[in-house]
């Protein structure tokens, strides 16, 4: 359906841009080794994870739907993002559409220089603000590039709550602390994501463990019944370890030369 990354991006801009509201800024978080940014506006979410300079990670982000919903949107469709930036490495944005509220918390912690690890935990308060229950599925999308390459990633669910993709020496791991998915999905790019724009609702196929090698993506998928000012908090973190061997740094030359050409926003 798609030929590249690249091509998907373009041909979903549109219906992104749409939906954004207010200026397109950014959110940097930064900590030792490691660099993050997050498009609060744009339907991308967190497209820059950088540990020791080179950009691990594609593409992370939170859908939803609720009652009367035919399709999943973007986090950001919910309202103008209110974002804080508490520290230079811990942020919090929010959304509020007066029938669902959402706010997320990042925390990053860097590595040593060198050390090729780095963390970040996030916190996602989901609350039902319209004054009736309201039925909540809740997605997140994941698309980790290892290496600043697409290809060659081999992705596996290792339990109900990690989900662990690798290329050579270097892995992405995501852990869900609490509470566990009620749905997970491993696929090939644009299989999982295609699925949040198909005009049908979504619910995830708890298959495709393992996966690769290629270009590896997963979601996580929670379903809630709120009560009238109910709430639920999700608790993950996702981590960067491994340093590339150096014949593989003299091959990423060309890997990062591909990869400035897709790279949707800078």
């Amino acid at each position: 359906m798609f030929s590249s990354k690249s091509k998907f991006v373009v041909s979903t801009a549109v219906a992104f841009l749409f939906a954004a509201y207010g200026a397109n800024a950014q959110v940097s978080l930064t900590d030792g080794n490691a660099y993050a940014e997050i498009d609060p506006d744009f339907g991308g979410g967190m497209y820059t994870f950088e540990v020791d300079g080179i950009d691990q990670l594609y593409q992370q982000w939170f859908w939803y739907r609720y009652d009367g919903m035919q399709d999943e949107m973007a986090i950001n469709n919910l309202s103008a993002p209110t974002v804080n930036q508490i520290a230079p490495n811990i942020a919090g944005i929010s959304y509020n559409d007066g029938t669902l509220k959402v706010e997320v918390f990042y925390l990053l912690t860097g590595g040593t220089a060198g050390s090729g690890t780095a963390d970040i935990a996030e916190s996602i308060r989901i609350t039902n603000v319209s004054g009736s229950p309201l039925n909540l599925s809740f997605f997140q999308y994941s698309d980790f590039d290892l290496m600043a390459n697409s290809q060659g990633d081999s992705v596996t669910r290792e339990n109900a709550n990690t989900i662990r993709q690798s290329k050579g020496p270097v892995t992405a791991s995501e852990v869900v602390s609490t509470p566990a998915a009620n749905h997970w999905e491993i696929g090939g790019f644009p299989s999982i994501i295609s699925k949040f724009f198909d005009g049908s609702a979504t619910t995830l196929s708890d298959s495709g463990s393992p996966f690769g090698p290629g270009d590896g993506t997963f979601a996580w998928q929670w379903d809630r019944t709120l009560g009238v000012n109910g709430s639920f908090l999700i608790s993950k973190d996702k981590r960067i370890e491994g340093v590339p061997e150096p014949a593989s740094m003299i091959a990423l030359g060309t890997g990062l030369v591909g990869l400035a050409l897709r790279r949707r926003r800078k």
